[in-house]
């Protein structure tokens, strides 16, 4: 491990007074007060790498709804680094507070109110910063490892109606090669349609003073329900909790993956979640999180002792993307969605039109109400309330995300690629199939929620069904296609040092 650093840094980000949380538009909390247990505590944990050459990077790992603009330049500036050499990227926990994200879209209409977001994202601010200082002044001799592994029975891909547009050979591609090929049996069925791997970036100095456990893995953190009175971190504070009890000394922070499509637990044959105890379905709450975050948990365990830490080689590409100039079309004229998204274009679109009695409209209200809370899709806000069609394209084109950024970062011979906002299960296996083979390393993974939020990214194949997911794709049909292509240039530049470098478009 020689001329190789490391250095971890923590913050508490609990909010300590009552507030809005941020994921669930309408149906949240606007006066969810600070947690009593430990395991619900709020946190950011910071790992700073740096090789021999002297290349470093600021990986942040937050229990936020997702990575924000606000709060990642705010950790630019304590790491006193270009914008390319800081990742920062959220849990997606939905009891987590609002923040403001770089487009007003969604700091609009998915936090509790704009007031909450904005003094959310100055209190934010400091601590994530401050996180990041930490880590860097720790700076130590030491050594990292990737390593990976399935953890079964925590989730369910809900959007594989939409699979319905892949060809039977794109099916047959991806249960053949994708992330949860190999698990034959029908007890995982449900682990076949989503990405089951955890990955853990495993870091520790020579001296064992620090030791960090910076993890990814694709589930949506709503298993505490939309009814829960307290902010928390949901299931990855029960995995967190979990872990660092067992390994004393040792910070686990986690970040989401490809999880656009996955909500916690799997469904059994009749599509209702299967029993987290005594075989009866599964509800939102507290059973539900120590469930899966206990699983989750568990599994650090199991991987933490396979790390082999040696030194380690970095490179860094980074871009602060424009969709609309990268031949995308503006954000779709469309109504917001209370929980971030938008029916643009989509089948409500006719139903608001047609009138809150239309038959689509009501089909929409059957789905809805045969899940259970907090795992179906969100209601449409204006389409609850009005049967109106309101000409609200050109605000959609004022208030949404114009510059999103995007890194590539390899870790010795792993390639991590971010994307800002949710990906469904195709699209991570896409971005990281393109971006292994253009990084030429021997596994990529995707870290989701990213930089900042961008709504949901599909597949063009799963935008035709126009789900839940789809109809919240705000930039079109092939949004992560291009989004793959950027990402694949940025990941062909990380073996090149030259190329380590802003890009041109940073500022």
């Amino acid at each position: 491990m020689e001329g190789c650093r490391i250095g971890v840094g923590r913050a508490r980000i609990t909010p300590d007074a009552t507030g809005g949380t941020l994921g669930w538009g309408s149906l949240g909390r606007k006066d969810a007060r600070p947690p009593d247990e430990p395991d619900q505590q709020l946190f950011v944990t910071a790992l700073t790498l740096e090789d021999a050459g002297g290349e470093r990077v600021v990986f942040l790992n937050a229990d936020l709804h997702c990575g924000g603009a606000h709060l990642w330049r705010a950790a630019i500036e304590a790491a006193e680094l270009d914008s390319s050499r800081v990742v920062l990227c959220g849990t997606h926990t939905h009891a987590g507070p609002g923040q403001r994200y770089g487009g007003l879209m969604y700091s609009l209409f998915a936090a509790a109110s704009p007031r909450t977001s904005r003094a959310s994202t100055r209190r934010l601010a400091p601590l994530v910063a401050r996180a990041v200082s930490e880590s860097i002044a720790a700076l130590a001799p030491g050594g990292v490892d990737v390593v990976r592994r399935v953890v079964t029975g925590t989730g369910s891909n809900r959007a594989v109606p939409a699979w319905s547009h892949y060809t039977d050979e794109q099916r047959a591609s991806f249960e053949t090669d994708g992330p949860g090929h190999g698990l034959g049996d029908e007890q995982h069925a449900a682990d076949r349609l989503r990405d089951p791997r955890v990955t853990a970036l495993v870091a520790a100095t020579d001296d064992g003073g620090q030791q960090c456990v910076l993890a990814w893995f694709a589930v949506h953190g709503t298993s505490l329900g939309a009814d829960w009175p307290e902010f928390g971190a949901d299931l990855w504070g029960v995995a967190r909790h979990r872990a660092e009890t067992a390994l004393d000394g040792t910070l686990v922070g986690f970040g989401g993956g490809s999880s656009g499509d996955i909500s916690p637990l799997p469904l059994d044959e009749a599509g209702e979640k299967r029993g987290s105890s005594g075989g009866r379905p599964g509800t939102s709450g507290r059973e539900l999180a120590s469930v899966v975050g206990s699983r989750l948990g568990e599994a650090i365990l199991e991987l933490v002792p396979t790390a082999s830490l040696s030194g380690f080689a970095l490179g860094v590409a980074h871009e602060m993307w424009e969709p609309t100039r990268s031949g995308l079309p503006g954000p779709l004229t469309g109504l917001a969605t209370a929980g971030g998204g938008v029916d643009g274009e989509t089948g409500l679109w006719e139903a608001v039109k047609a009138g809150i009695h239309a038959p689509r409209y009501q089909a929409h209200l059957r789905r809805r109400s045969s899940m259970k809370r907090g795992q179906g899709p969100k209601m449409s806000m204006l389409v609850a309330y009005t049967s109106i069609p309101l000409p609200i394209g050109w605000l959609f084109r004022l208030l949404a995300p114009r510059r999103l950024p995007i890194h590539v970062v390899r870790v010795g011979n792993h390639t991590f690629a971010t994307v800002p906002g949710e990906p469904t299960t195709f699209t991570g296996w896409r971005i990281e199939d393109s971006v292994r083979r253009a990084a030429g390393t021997t596994s990529a993974s995707i870290i989701g929620f990213a930089g900042d939020y961008g709504g949901y990214w599909v597949t063009p194949e799963e935008y035709l069904e126009q789900r839940y997911e789809a109809a919240s794709t705000i930039f079109g049909k092939n949004a992560s296609t291009v989004l793959e292509r950027h990402l694949t240039q940025l990941a062909g530049r990380v073996g090149d040092p030259a190329a380590d470098q802003p890009s041109s478009s940073e500022t």
